[in-house]
């Protein structure tokens, strides 16, 4: 213990750091070891008798118990309960469902209409379900995957999983890409496949907004289209095709010359088959492999990998946007609406990728073939 600042209960001078200072081993005062042997003994002793403890005046005034921090918002949805009538999850602190409107804290009466394990009867279409099913297991697969809505897929609830993925339409079945996930993470599997991808390509990230992988394979559709009209197309087809445009031209612009179109076309097909005849006679390996890799790529290649890859990568993103959601919003019912406005599906987007697609498509063929006949 220092006693620098503090006077000596001796003398009463102010200690420094030079001085030689000891202790009382009864009371703890401190002293000169000159004032010590000077009496031989502590200069409170006649207080000892009565208990005397010395206390240092200079003594700190004990820290301030530490506030606990305030509660952020992604601790939430860490701390929640299920209501033991419908099933849904709730805030730890709330009272009253609020799916159902049953009380969370006495479950001796429940709402009428909800009990444990019976069906909520505002659902009809459970009414549609088999009988030797059990209430809720159909539902439980189009909704998580047929797992239960505290289950745990990537270190998210299912019941988050599910808000972000239908959108708050439980009638889109969120349950297939759920289960799709939850194997991909028992088996750590890093593909998955999914048909609707393989069917429709780009429209389907669209579709589920996921509008920059949408734009690459696009741009990936539309670079191998371009090579494989270009590779499929020979310099003498150029150029009897160029001819045949240089005449209807001319006939265009000059009266008189007549010429018959049917004759014209009739004489294009011949040229082009004897074009293809001494392409074949004489082929360029270079541009034929060029034009087989191309296509190749573009329909059965690229489907599969987009077939393979839709999933996973839809999964990332869903993680990325339900973690990033916690930490913005402060409530549950804040919560909810973020998931279905973020997640879920959009036709709009769909369309845009279909209108796209098409005028992709022909912005390539036009840029390709306007040179070819007109260059």
């Amino acid at each position: 213990m220092k006693f620098e600042g503090i006077p000596c209960v001796g003398c009463g001078e102010i200690f420094t750091e030079k001085d030689d200072v000891v202790v009382c081993p009864v009371c703890g005062a401190p002293q000169h070891r000159a004032c010590w042997l000077k009496e031989n003994r502590c200069a409170l002793e006649e207080k000892h008798a009565e208990g005397f403890v010395w206390e240092n005046p200079h003594k700190e005034a004990p820290p301030a118990p530490a506030q606990p921090d305030a509660p952020k918002a992604a601790d939430l949805f860490k701390r929640r309960q299920t209501c033991p009538y419908c099933g849904a999850p709730n805030t730890a602190d709330a009272e009253v469902c609020a799916n159902c409107g049953s009380s969370l804290l006495s479950q001796e009466e429940p709402r009428p209409g909800f009990a444990p394990g019976g069906e909520d009867p505002r659902r009809e279409r459970e009414a549609q379900i088999d009988d030797s099913l059990r209430p809720g297991t159909y539902e439980n697969y189009r909704v998580y995957g047929g797992m239960e809505p505290d289950a745990m897929v990537d270190g998210i609830p299912c019941w988050e999983y599910s808000e972000y993925v239908s959108g708050g339409n439980p009638q889109s079945a969120p349950g297939r890409i759920i289960l799709k996930v939850a194997t991909m993470e028992r088996y750590e599997r890093k593909t998955s496949v999914c048909l609707p991808a393989f069917l429709f390509g780009p429209l389907w990230f669209f579709y589920r907004k996921m509008v920059k992988e949408g734009l690459a394979i696009l741009l990936v559709q539309a670079i191998l289209f371009a090579v494989f009209l270009v590779s499929g197309v020979s310099p003498a087809m150029i150029r009897t095709m160029r001819e045949a445009v240089g005449q209807m031209r001319e006939a265009a612009e000059d009266g008189s010359v007549i010429v018959d179109p049917n004759a014209l076309l009739d004489g294009l097909r011949d040229r082009l088959q004897e074009n293809m005849e001494e392409e074949e006679a004489a082929p360029s390996t270079g541009r034929i492999a060029v034009n087989v890799i191309a296509q190749t790529l573009l329909f059965p290649v690229l489907p599969i990998l987009m077939s393979m890859f839709a999933v996973p990568l839809y999964r990332r993103k869903a993680k990325k946007d339900v973690l990033r959601i916690r930490t913005e919003c402060g409530s549950m019912d804040e919560y909810r609406a973020a998931l279905r406005q973020t997640g879920g599906t959009s036709l709009g987007l769909g369309v845009l990728a279909a209108v796209l697609t098409l005028v992709g498509y022909l912005a390539v063929s036009t840029l390709i073939w306007v040179p070819v006949l007109f260059g």
